[in-house]
């Protein structure tokens, strides 16, 4: 019970320290169905999450936590409340507010020889639901037993755990509300595999501090478009024991960059909301994805079976793999991105990691504009497009670093410089983001 479950600004928080918050707040949760929650603080999050399932209450986590996102689930899920850790809102929806027992601190519990019983799950208890991200249409629910989720951690603590005996911590960029960030900042420590930092880090300087507090061994957890941003400050790191990247295509490059910046290897996960952590790479070194040991994978013609016993159902994939043997796959690309222009056929998949990989570019898309946009007909063949993040660059010097690397039949047009692209705290770009921008700009 002694074991650390997180680290916060007062210092270390104890398992038993974490069981006495979950009991006392799980007392007072309002008597709801479901509870969105919307928490900050990766600790109080994780006291909301075990106290409402204590409550037999289902989580809904958004793919944002927009206002305008969290009032669709609210329409779309009756009896539901907001669990938050601060102001949020306007009051639309029943709030209640996550606070710590009275008193306590983290050696409260154990001063009084408090020992409870830790609390019994049913393994088939549904506890949450995830919501996918948009980034090919509209977010959609992906429900979570309770058996999905703990084995799920145990399967991504046997692969993601650094070389090392000690305890580990992690130190995140990415919201405890994504299926990323839910599997590795909430339900490794909440299974006791490691320990999280609750702060949540965005600029790399705020990196670089909460690093330097947070006890070694520990795992830095990111995405490819913070990966970006480190690789360019110009401050030292502190090493870590491993770094972890999702959400976004990697780039050989960009990977090679920051195992040097924070003198530690880069592992990039590749998964899904669907089935969470499904396989990784060393980016660095290899293009070759290892499967996991508790799934199988089996190649289609229009995307990809996963199946796993931990999962309530078969998950079907649009990815394209190409399969190397059961353990070892190449990814394509996604289905619904191959394009043939010209009678030449390609992934936009591969055209971003050749835009992505131009220096000068800090993030960039390269997409397929579609039907239902403003001046756009039913059946009209139009031209790839591109958002390119270049400060310093012109528009001309963007175009003609992709002539060298693209072939002239998929060179986008029009190429639009942008300040900044509509990602969401987990850095996903949702798909209905993108073409808003770019009906906005074509307005112009």
């Amino acid at each position: 019970m002694d074991a650390v479950v997180a680290w916060r600004t007062g210092g270390a928080v104890t398992r038993l320290q974490f069981l006495h918050d979950v009991l006392w707040v799980a007392k007072s949760l309002p008597d709801h169905a479901n509870v969105i929650n919307v928490c900050d603080d990766r600790y109080l999050f994780m006291v909301g999450f075990a106290a409402a399932i204590l409550r037999g209450q289902v989580s809904l986590l958004p793919p944002s936590r927009v206002p305008g996102a969290v009032m669709a689930i609210a329409a779309e899920y009756a009896n539901s409340y907001l669990l938050v850790d601060g102001p949020v809102g306007d009051g639309a929806l029943p709030q209640f507010r996550v606070g710590l027992a009275p008193g306590a601190t983290a050696a409260a519990p154990a001063a009084v020889g408090w020992q409870p019983a830790v609390p019994l799950i049913d393994l088939d208890q549904l506890v949450v639901i995830l919501f996918t991200s948009g980034t090919t249409g509209q977010a959609t629910p992906n429900p979570k037993a309770w058996r999905t989720v703990v084995r799920g951690a145990a399967a991504n603590a046997a692969t993601l755990r650094p070389e090392s005996d000690q305890p580990y911590t992690l130190v995140a960029t990415v919201p405890s509300q994504h299926m990323y960030g839910f599997e590795t900042t909430v339900m490794l420590p909440l299974q006791g595999y490691c320990a999280v930092q609750c702060d949540r880090p965005f600029y790399p300087e705020d990196v670089r501090r909460t690093l330097a507090r947070t006890p070694e061994p520990r795992l830095l957890v990111t995405t490819p478009v913070h990966l970006r941003s480190f690789a360019e400050f110009s401050g030292t790191m502190p090493p870590v024991n491993g770094i972890l990247s999702a959400t976004a295509p990697l780039t050989q490059k960009l990977a090679a960059a920051c195992e040097m910046k924070f003198s530690a290897p880069l592992t990039e996960i590749f998964g899904c909301t669907e089935a969470g952590i499904i396989a990784t790479r060393r980016t660095a070194r290899d293009e070759t994805w290892r499967l996991l040991d508790h799934f199988e994978i089996e190649a289609g013609d229009s995307g990809t079976v996963v199946r796993g016993e931990h999962l309530l159902e078969t998950v079907y994939l649009q990815d394209l793999i190409a399969q190397l043997d059961d353990r070892h796959f190449r990814l394509i690309g996604r289905a619904a991105d191959l394009t043939i222009v010209a009678g030449k056929r390609t992934s936009l998949g591969d055209l971003n990691s050749k835009l992505l990989s131009i220096d000068g570019v800090r993030d960039g898309i390269i997409f397929m504009p579609t039907a239902g946009l403003e001046g756009v007909n039913e059946g009209q063949v139009v031209r790839l497009a591109d958002f390119v993040v270049a400060p310093g660059m012109t528009r001309e010097q963007v175009m003609s670093a992709l002539r060298q690397v693209i072939d002239p039949a998929f060179l986008p047009r029009p190429l639009l410089l942008v300040d900044a692209l509509p990602r969401t705290e987990s850095s996903k770009l949702p798909r209905a983001a993108v073409l808003e921008l770019y009906a906005e700009r074509m307005a112009k």
